[in-house]
């Protein structure tokens, strides 16, 4: 099982792309996962929760839009990673260290 979601793994993620099926909107996507490297290492680097950018409670009530006739981002992929994303943020939340962080 992977680590706990970082901001450099969230800078590395890559997903494959769709065209004339059913995807997500890459701009969408890839502006979350901008939001999402901030929030991390805003974690990671030991600073307020409160004062966080990005909570779980945000990506869990986040919604992307659908494309079918132009480029977008593998459904089940984004949604696979906005799952570890949450994991990932409610362990900060949770005030754990990342040395106890659960495997997802």
């Amino acid at each position: 099982m992977p680590r706990i979601l970082r901001g450099d793994d969230v800078l590395n993620t890559t997903f494959t792309q769709t065209q004339f099926r059913r995807g997500y909107d890459e701009r969408e996507v890839d502006d979350f996962l901008d939001r999402a490297v901030v929030a991390l290492r805003h974690h990671e680097s030991g600073r307020p929760v409160a004062e966080a950018p990005m909570s779980s409670r945000d990506v869990e009530g986040g919604r992307f839009t659908q494309t079918q006739f132009r480029r977008g981002y593998e459904e089940r992929e984004v949604d696979d990673f906005l799952d570890r994303a949450v994991v990932a943020l409610r362990h900060h939340e949770s005030g754990r260290p990342v040395a106890e962080a659960p495997m997802s």
